[in-house]
Formats: C-alpha cells, structure tokens, sequence
C-alpha cells in the first residue's frame, strides 16, 4: 500500500527494509509466491498477474514520471523483480549484516534502474 502515495526511492527503501524481509509471513505476495505461482496451472498464474497488474502500472506511472518518458509494464515488471528477488536472498541469507548488506545493494540497483 505504501506503493500508491510515496515517492519511489521512499517505497523502494521500504520494501528492501530489515522491517519487511523480517515479516515473511506477512510481506509482499510476489516475493513469497512468483517461484511457487510459476509452477502452477494458467488459470493461477492469470489469477496472479491479474492481482499484480495495479501495482505495475503505479510502478510503470512513477518511474514514467521519475525518467520523464514513457515507461512499459514490462520495465516497471523488472524493477519489482529485482526489489521480490533482492528480498528473497536478504531473507535466505542467515547472517544478519551480510542479509543488510544485501539489501543496501538492493536499494542502490533499484534507485539506477529508476533513474
């Protein structure tokens, strides 16, 4: 939700947060689901693009206007999978600073590939 009023650098600090990898229970549906949704029928990997597909075009709407020109579904699909996949690994990885530390890498990747 934090998606739909925040400026993006904002929401990708939060989504890579300690705060979020630490709710796995509770977090973002894509980085708990896509690998497991991949290996279902199409009617659930419709059900899931369909409940997807508001926050790719907000995602697509912020970095349009972030770059000043059009961006696709597509694109804004990359940036949401680098933030699920970077948040998969901070979240499989045991250390704590090393799991951090992959985070941090992820916010600055994100904040190039938004740029």
């Amino acid at each position: 939700q934090a998606l739909y009023g925040a400026d993006l650098e904002v929401v990708v600090r939060a989504y890579l947060s300690p705060e979020h990898r630490d709710l796995a229970g509770t977090g973002c549906p894509v980085a708990s689901l896509a690998s497991e949704v991949a290996r279902h029928p199409r009617a659930t990997r419709s059900a899931f693009a369909s409940h997807n597909a508001p926050t790719l075009d907000v995602l697509a709407a912020r970095l349009s206007s972030r770059r000043g020109k059009e961006v696709t579904r597509a694109d804004a699909a990359a940036l949401l999978g680098l933030l699920a996949g970077t948040l998969q690994l901070a979240r499989a990885t045991p250390d704590r600073a090393e799991s951090d530390a992959i985070l941090e890498a992820g916010v600055r990747a994100a904040i190039r590939l938004a740029s």
